[in-house]
C-alpha cells in the first residue's frame, strides 16, 4: 500500500504554496526596486504562476539566480527525515517539461534544477523513501491551470493536444528525464513515473491516450518494466475502462484527483487534502495584497483551534479508509497534498504540520486504515458535525447562487447519520464512508467542496476557477 505526500510547490512553483516566492522583492518593492534585474514596473500586480514569475526578470540568469535559493531549501534533509518519521513510505515530486533544458525561445521558464531533484531523490534513498515523479507540465499547458506552469484565461488544453509539436516535446521530455533517471542511478528509489499531471477533460481523448501509450514506451525503452507508469484520468474515470488492460500494460496505475471509482487498471488518489472551508484562490488574493502593504502577513501564524482539529482528524481517517477499501477498485494507494505549507492562511494543506499538531493521523507499514479508525459508522458517531468550527471563506453570500450550497436530500445527510444504525432506513457496511463524505459535504460547507485551487474539474462539475456546485457532488460517492 502506497501511503505518501506530494512535494509540490517547490520544483514546479504554486503560489498558495509559498506565497512569498511570487512577492520577488528586488522587482515589486519600491525600495528594493532594481530596474536592471526587473523587467516589470513596481505597480505590476504579483506574478500569478512560473510563467510570469521568470517573466519579471529582464534575463532568465537572473531568473535562475533568484529561484536557486528555494530549489536548494524547500526541501531539505530534515523535511524527508519528518515524512519517514509521519510514516510514509513515498513522494509524488512534481517536475516541469523544462527540467532537462528543453525551453524554447518563446519560453521564459529556466532550468537548474535537476541536480536538486538528484539531491533529493538520494535523500530519500537514505532514509527509505520511495520517489514518483510527476511530469506536471507541458508546452502549451495540458490543461491552462497554474500549476501546468502557465494559467489560461479559461481551462483548456488544447494548446498542448491540439499542437503536435508539443506534444512531441513532452513525449521527448519524458523519455529525458527518464534517461536521467538512469544516468544517475536512480531506478532504485524512483520507481513511479507519472507522464502527464491532469490532461484537460474537454480535449481528445483519443489524442490524450495515443500521448499516454509513446509515453509509456519511452518510460520502459528506458527504465523496463521495474518503474509503475502512472496516467491522469482526465478528470473522468470511466473513459479508461478497459484501457491497458493486458499483460503488455503490466505494473501501470491510473491516477484520480476525485472520488469517482471505475475498473480497469488499478487506481490510486494522487492528490487529496482535508482543506473543506476555503476558497483557496479568493484568499489567496488577500494573502498577497498582505505582502504588498508590508507588515503582517495574513494568518501567517493562525493557530487551528482543538474543536477544528478533532474534526480535520476524522476526515483525513475517512479518506485514507475510502482511499485503502479494496472495494472502491482503489488498491495502490495515496499522496495526500502537500507535504507543507508557507504560513497559516492553508494550513490544512499541510501534512507535516498536521501530523505534530495531531490532527493528521499516523499509521503503520502493516497496519490497514480501516483496522486503525474503524469502520464509517466508528467515524461519522464520533465526529461533531456543529457548524461553529467552520469557517467559510469568501462569506456563502457573496458568491453566485449557483455555487451555493443546496438543501441535501441524502439519508445520512438528513438523519446527522442516524440512518446507519441498525433500526435505521440505511444499510450498514464499508462502503457508507460515503455517508460521511457527503455528511461533510452537505452538513459542513456552505461553499462547494473546495480544491487546491479555483478551477479544478470533477467530471461534469465545476472546480478550478469556480466552485463545484454541492449539486453536482452526487457523484462523489459512486462506488464507494
Amino acid at each position: 500500500m502506497i501511503r505518501g505526500v506530494n512535494l509540490g510547490g517547490w520544483l514546479v512553483l504554486e503560489r498558495y504554496i509559498k506565497p512569498s516566492l511570487f512577492t520577488v522583492p528586488v522587482c515589486f518593492d519600491k525600495d528594493r526596486h532594481d530596474p536592471d534585474v526587473c523587467a516589470n514596473d513596481i505597480n505590476d500586480p504579483y506574478p500569478e504562476d512560473q510563467w510570469t514569475l521568470t517573466s519579471v526578470f529582464n534575463n532568465k540568469d537572473d531568473a535562475r539566480e533568484y529561484l536557486k535559493d528555494h530549489w536548494a531549501n524547500f526541501v531539505k534533509e530534515d523535511d524527508i527525515a519528518r515524512i519517514k518519521k509521519a510514516g510514509l513510505g513515498h513522494v509524488r515530486i512534481p517536475v516541469g517539461h523544462w527540467i532537462m533544458g528543453d525551453i524554447s525561445p518563446d519560453e521564459p521558464y529556466v532550468d537548474g534544477e535537476w541536480g536538486d531533484f538528484v539531491r533529493v531523490a538520494r535523500l530519500c534513498r537514505k532514509h527509505g523513501i520511495q520517489v514518483w515523479v510527476d511530469l506536471h507540465t507541458a508546452p502549451g499547458s495540458q490543461n491552462g491551470f497554474d500549476n501546468s506552469g502557465r494559467t489560461r484565461a479559461t481551462p483548456t488544453g488544447e494548446g498542448w493536444s491540439g499542437n503536435p509539436e508539443n506534444v512531441d516535446r513532452t513525449v521527448k521530455a519524458v523519455r529525458e528525464i527518464a534517461e536521467g533517471i538512469k544516468e544517475e542511478g536512480l531506478e532504485d528509489v524512483v520507481t513511479g513515473f507519472g507522464v502527464l499531471n491532469e490532461p484537460f477533460k474537454a480535449q481528445n481523448e483519443a489524442q490524450v491516450k495515443d500521448f499516454d501509450d509513446r509515453a509509456y514506451r519511452a518510460v520502459r525503452e528506458v527504465l523496463g518494466g521495474g518503474t509503475t507508469v502512472y496516467i491522469a484520468d482526465m478528470f473522468d474515470a470511466g473513459r479508461f475502462n478497459g484501457f491497458w488492460d493486458d499483460e503488455e500494460h503490466e505494473n501501470t496505475v491510473l491516477d484520480s484527483h476525485y472520488y469517482h471509482v471505475s475498473v480497469g487498471l488499478k487506481r490510486m488518489i494522487g492528490e487529496w487534502s482535508v482543506s473543506f472551508d476555503t476558497l483557496v484562490c479568493t484568499k489567496l488574493d488577500d494573502v498577497m495584497d498582505s505582502y504588498r502593504e508590508g507588515g503582517e502577513v495574513l494568518e501567517f501564524d493562525r493557530k487551528i483551534g482543538e474543536k477544528r482539529k478533532k474534526f480535520l482528524r476524522n476526515f483525513a481517517e475517512a479518506q485514507m479508509v475510502a482511499w485503502e477499501s479494496q472495494d472502491t477498485g482503489v488498491s495502490v494507494g495515496w499522496f495526500y497534498w502537500n507535504f507543507k505549507m508557507e504560513g497559516g492562511a492553508f494550513a490544512e494543506w499541510d501534512y507535516l504540520r498536521g501530523v505534530e499538531e495531531g490532527w493528521m493521523p499516523t499509521l503503520r507499514v502493516e497496519e490497514k486504515a480501516k483496522n486503525a479508525f474503524g469502520r464509517c459508522e466508528d467515524i461519522i458517531f464520533r465526529t461533531d458535525d456543529s457548524m461553529d468550527i467552520v469557517h467559510e471563506f469568501p462569506p456563502p453570500d457573496s458568491v453566485a447562487p449557483d455555487w451555493q450550497a443546496v438543501e441535501a436530500d441524502d439519508d445520512v445527510v438528513v438523519s446527522h447519520g442516524q440512518s446507519l444504525l441498525p433500526n435505521g432506513t440505511g444499510e450498514q457496511g464499508d462502503g457508507l464512508i460515503l455517508g460521511f463524505l457527503s455528511l461533510v459535504v452537505f452538513l459542513l460547507l456552505g461553499l462547494a467542496i473546495v480544491r487546491k485551487f479555483c478551477v479544478r474539474y470533477f467530471g461534469g462539475a465545476g472546480g478550478r476557477g469556480e466552485y463545484q456546485r454541492v449539486g453536482d457532488v452526487g457523484g462523489v460517492g459512486e462506488g464507494l
